[in-house]
């Protein structure tokens, strides 16, 4: 690595790795302690996945009788980074108004470059979108019981033993009368200061949201609202996106900004980043090696 820096700046060193197929990150981790370091981050994962491998963590798919979620995780005793790909499906020979039910679960694993079948998940619960919460060692999504049913729970993926855990509760209804949980109200997960938290938006502007954080990983009464949030008028969001350290949520505006937004005060800032159509334009996932 010192010897190749000399040639190619090191930020040219991560988009060359970057590139490349999943088994030569893993090999070359051999090469010496400062490769192993650097293609052992999460960052240079993430990046990876992003050149890589957008086929696995691409936006939602819908086509025909399928509709696919993904999460991503690491598991942090074996230095690997995994997807996990929640197929729902009606099968190919049911009815086109048959409801559409999770058929299948698979994980694949980074550091082994393979996919793993784990069959028909345990659970019906209809999940919306891909996972933006790794929190205690698993993926976690807002789930509902039917498809056009508000969210009542969340469903968590846990990285490591390759399995769901026990569904989550929501706040109790009264703390949440004022907010959506439909799913077309763009509630969303994510994590605060290592602690899951739940980004809803009020029922009759987008303007006001609030926020809330489980105090105890899984334990329902510990939820607590932190944040509620009045923006300006005409700051019109149309999704939360993360919650980053330091008091400060990203959004996504209606005009497809991404801007930045201080929860103390509400001060928004733009970021410089102009998205390009609808529905397509940012993601972000909440990532924290454990």
């Amino acid at each position: 690595m010192a010897l190749l820096s000399g040639v190619f700046p090191s930020i040219v060193m991560v988009e060359i790795l970057a590139c490349l197929p999943a088994r030569s990150p893993v090999q070359f981790r051999c090469v010496s302690k400062s490769w192993r370091s650097l293609l052992s981050e999460p960052y240079f994962m993430m990046m990876w996945l992003n050149r890589s491998a957008t086929s696995l963590l691409g936006y939602n798919s819908r086509c025909c009788n399928k509709y696919l979620v993904h999460g991503f995780g690491y598991e942090p005793n074996a230095w690997d980074c995994k997807v996990v790909r929640i197929t729902y499906s009606r099968g190919f020979a049911r009815p086109a108004d048959s409801p559409i039910r999770p058929w299948l679960v698979e994980v694949y694993s980074v550091g082994k470059d393979t996919w793993t079948s784990l069959g028909r998940p345990n659970f019906t619960w209809m999940i919306h979108g891909n996972s933006r919460a790794f929190v205690n060692g698993s993926t976690h999504w807002l789930a509902a019981p039917t498809k056009d049913a508000p969210y009542d729970s969340i469903v968590a993926f846990h990285m490591e033993k390759e399995s769901f855990g026990e569904v989550i509760q929501l706040p109790q209804l009264e703390n949440l009368s004022q907010f959506s949980l439909n799913p077309r109200g763009k509630a969303t997960l994510s994590v605060s200061f290592g602690s899951l938290a739940l980004i809803a938006f009020s029922l009759w502007n987008r303007e006001e949201s609030g926020i809330w954080v489980m105090e105890e990983h899984g334990v329902a009464n510990t939820w607590t609202k932190q944040h509620h949030i009045v923006l300006p008028i005409g700051s019109t969001v149309q999704a939360a996106l993360g919650l980053p350290k330091h008091g400060k949520i990203l959004l996504r505006t209606v005009d497809e900004k991404l801007v930045c937004c201080d929860v103390e005060d509400a001060q928004i800032s733009e970021i410089g980043i102009q998205g390009g159509h609808p529905e397509s334009s940012f993601d972000v996932i909440e990532f924290q090696a454990v």
